[in-house]
């Protein structure tokens, strides 16, 4: 979506959960910022692919003094060997000879969050999830940053825009608001502009909805399918900044009006795929009212044309299971209760089966497993999901993923005991320092929620996560910083009783030690040192 991962913030329709499985690629595999793994002196080594783009082999540091050099913008693209939607990246833009020819005019950098100072590569850019794509000029200043989600086809054309670029996205946006005239390339920057990984470099906190509204009505009819896009990214903006509250008349007449000329042509609805595949039961309800004619016509209009996307070749495999969703997301939009018709539930199930089998590629399968799971769940084929689940188990590279999968659904079904097992064996199945503590975290968290009086178990795997940190003094930040804060709130909160709380006084003892190997006045040492410190009278 233009601004966030839509599913994520999904107020006004009934069906959150089930969209929120199917959505999750538009912004990636996480919506925390990445930690950090080293000092300020020593940047991440970077890592090769035999996907096509002609990777640097250099740490960070060295790729921007080569760009420097050789007068080159920097493409910095950060993932993870584990996350299904990296993975997606990788088989579908990645392997674009279109895409493949336009980085050969930038310095590619590929980032794996687990490799040494990563995470705090990662913090010092503002990344929010895997995948993240940033271009930078030569000097570093950040131009631009690439969203997942958009038509295959356009990412040739968003590659020319960055490297045209005379200034960064964040400047335009400003000027734009200002009421300076913007050339139509610089409407599309904006409109192409990865909005929900912005992390406060566009927007302001809590600007969204006045920064879109400006942009919306600024943007010039000649820039065509990017005014639409700014509409949306308004629309959405607009939804999120209500709340509860339905939207005003005024502006669900606009986002009526928006998406009325977003299915004018196969043109608008492929440079705004996006939105067409994982916006549609959210923007309908809240710019419609409930039974009218007018929301039964706009959810046919929509739901026509993504269940014609399901069967569009162009489409990965992955976009189409999104296209596929459409009668379930629109059905639960009109009744939350309503259950999944046992067609809908077969053309579902023969279209994961097909899928499957044509999918042999292994770093596609990951992605595309990880989808038909959760639209095996959508449909209501809860079994069926979590055997697809287990059966990819044994050829899978990153079993763990694929177990934290399984044990959300456990807990869904009420299955305590098998959620707190797969996320025990997602943990010990995890490799990597950053992926060890996101898994260790996640286990712990479970305990902490699912089985509060399982004291040992808790306390055992608290210390083992910070044992395991090899290098403490770059550990804590990023990522890895904000869950080991979010774990420490967490524990705190848990310890109501004397036992607890004695669990809390040898785990701080633990940490403090920890803490201890780091340089004094360090960053790192100050945040280690605040874990499970109690708070200020």
């Amino acid at each position: 979506m233009p601004i966030t991962v839509h599913a994520m913030r999904l107020r006004h329709t009934a069906h959150t959960a089930l969209l929120l499985a199917l959505s999750i690629l538009v912004l990636g595999c996480s919506a925390d910022r990445p930690s950090g793994d080293d000092d300020q002196t020593s940047e991440p080594a970077t890592t090769a692919s035999s996907l096509g783009i002609d990777w640097f082999q250099g740490d960070v540091e060295a790729a921007f003094a080569a760009a420097r050099r050789d007068d080159k913008p920097v493409f910095l693209y950060w993932g993870a060997e584990w996350c299904p939607y990296c993975k997606q990246v990788k088989a579908t833009i990645f392997t674009r000879r279109d895409v493949i020819d336009r980085t050969r005019q930038y310095i590619a950098v590929e980032l794996d969050g687990d490799v040494p100072a990563a995470q705090q590569a990662g913090e010092r850019f503002g990344v929010m999830g895997y995948p993240t794509m940033i271009v930078f000029r030569p000097d570093g200043t950040e131009i631009t940053r690439i969203p997942n989600g958009l038509n295959l086809e356009a990412y040739a054309d968003v590659f020319d825009l960055a490297l045209n670029a005379l200034r960064p996205t964040a400047e335009l946006a400003a000027a734009a608001v200002a009421g300076e005239s913007l050339a139509d390339a610089e409407w599309q920057q904006l409109a192409v502009y990865s909005w929900g990984q912005d992390n406060n470099r566009a927007l302001d906190e809590g600007s969204a909805r006045e920064v879109f509204a400006a942009l919306a009505k600024a943007c010039p009819q000649s820039a065509g399918s990017a005014c639409v896009r700014l509409a949306l990214s308004r629309l959405e903006a607009e939804i999120e900044d209500a709340g509860d509250e339905p939207l005003e008349a005024s502006v669900r007449a606009t986002g009526r009006a928006t998406i009325e000329t977003l299915f004018r042509d196969d043109a608008m609805v492929t440079a705004n795929l996006d939105a067409v595949l994982h916006a549609g039961p959210e923007f309908v309800s809240a710019v419609t009212e409930a039974d009218s004619a007018e929301r039964h016509d706009l959810a046919g209009k929509w739901q026509a044309v993504m269940l014609r996307l399901a069967d569009d070749s162009r489409l990965s495999t992955v976009e189409q299971f999104y296209a596929s969703y459409a009668p379930i997301g629109f059905m639960k939009m009109r009744d939350a209760e309503a259950p999944v018709p046992s067609d809908v539930k077969t053309a579902i199930r023969a279209r994961v089966d097909a899928a499957l089998d044509a999918t042999a590629d292994p770093i596609e399968r990951h992605a595309v497993v990880t989808t038909a799971a959760s639209l095996l769940r959508a449909a209501e084929l809860t079994d069926e999901s979590a055997v697809l689940l287990e059966a990819e188990l044994a050829d899978s590279k990153q079993p763990h993923y694929l177990m934290s999968s399984l044990a959300s659904g456990a807990e869904r079904e009420g299955d305590t005991g098998a959620a707190l097992a797969w996320r025990k064996r997602a943990y010990d199945a995890a490799t990597g320092e950053a992926t060890r503590f996101r898994w260790g975290y996640g286990y712990v968290s479970s305990l902490i929620r699912l089985d509060p009086d399982a004291l040992p178990v808790i306390e055992s795997t608290t210390a083992q996560l910070f044992d395991e940190l090899n290098d403490p003094k770059s550990a804590f930040f990023g990522g890895t910083q904000s869950r080991a804060a979010r774990l420490g709130d967490a524990l705190l909160d848990w310890a109501d009783t004397p036992e607890k709380q004695a669990v809390i006084e040898r785990l701080k003892a633990r940490i403090d030690a920890v803490c201890a190997t780091i340089p004094a006045g360090e960053a790192g040492r100050d945040r280690c040192e605040a874990l499970l410190a109690p708070p200020p009278a």
